[in-house]
């Protein structure tokens, strides 16, 4: 009968020292990009960016960028180098990585970035207001740069960050330069 209190005492302890664990940070900047495929269903004449946003599954992602694969975030810049997975065999490099994908950016369990990914080889003219996220493939990375407007228009840096909301930047920011991946 005693060899019972003592589990229930063990179970009870366990328990404790479980619940007592930090939250896992395991990937709280994440990028979640979407193919032609996933988004269609959205893209009709009433498309609204900002019920995409908020109701888009984000398991349907064709690829997912999690901060482990964050090199650096140039923050005056608003570019992200990231690694990259195909840096020995560029021709496997799905499409929707470069052209015409959306792209939800997470924080926090916080979807907070809607934004169109093209290529920066491609010339096209998207209006100042609408976000953009350009890639460039280098041989082992990968950059993206945040926009608002096509290249051809963007004004010089510092670039604002795509989040309109100061608070949500500057946790972003911070975060960012706890892993020590900022460059300010």
């Amino acid at each position: 009968m005693r060899w019972i209190g003592y589990c229930w005492l063990i179970m009870v302890l366990v328990g404790c020292t479980q619940t007592d664990q930090p939250p896992s940070t395991a990937s709280l900047f994440t990028l979640y990009i979407f193919d032609q495929a996933a988004i269609k269903q959205f893209e009709t004449s009433t498309y609204d960016p900002t019920t995409l946003l908020a109701t888009i599954d984000l398991e349907r992602a064709a690829y997912v960028i999690p901060e482990s694969a964050i090199i650096a975030y140039d923050w005056p810049q608003q570019t992200l180098k990231i690694t990259n997975p195909w840096h020995d065999r560029l021709r496997e490099m799905p499409f929707f990585m470069q052209e015409g994908s959306k792209v939800i950016v997470v924080f926090q369990q916080q979807r907070i970035i809607l934004t169109s990914l093209h290529s920066e080889d491609t010339a096209r003219f998207i209006s100042s207001d609408e976000t953009a996220l350009y890639s460039s493939i280098q041989q082992d990375h990968i950059v993206y740069s945040f926009r608002y407007g096509s290249l051809l228009q963007t004004s010089q840096p510092p670039f604002p960050f795509l989040n309109t909301d100061p608070a949500i930047a500057e946790a972003v920011k911070n975060h960012l330069r706890q892993m020590g991946k900022l460059i300010e």
